[in-house]
């Protein structure tokens, strides 16, 4: 078996006039804003098991986005549920299908 990820660090870097900007980084400097996202595809005979999703908020703050992926064998883009994360939380969201891409998009974070 194998495992096949990608492992990517979002600093939030500036929250204005709720416009939020996001830097990737190399390492974990500040981990109280530092956004962890982990992709992983587990394989097994050269056939893809699961894909997983790991995301680590850090934040006091009850953390939403959405996700859109482009699956093997669709033509188009196809949106995905995903649950809320809870401050100073981690969530995992898991798919049997093939994800080619993944987009992560209108972040927000609320306190209900």
């Amino acid at each position: 078996m194998a495992i096949i990820y990608v492992l990517i660090l979002f600093e939030i870097k500036l929250f204005i006039w709720g416009v939020l900007f996001l830097k990737t980084v190399d390492k974990i400097e500040f981990p109280e804003k530092t956004i962890t996202v982990d992709f992983e595809q587990t394989v097994k005979d050269r056939k893809s098991e699961t894909m997983m999703l790991t995301v680590k908020n850090p934040f006091d703050k009850i953390m939403t986005y959405e996700a859109h992926m482009f699956i093997v064998g669709r033509d188009d883009f196809l949106s995905t549920s995903i649950i809320p994360i809870w401050p100073n939380l981690t969530n995992f969201e898991m798919w049997s299908d093939v994800i080619v891409t993944l987009i992560l998009d209108n972040w927000k974070w609320t306190t209900k």
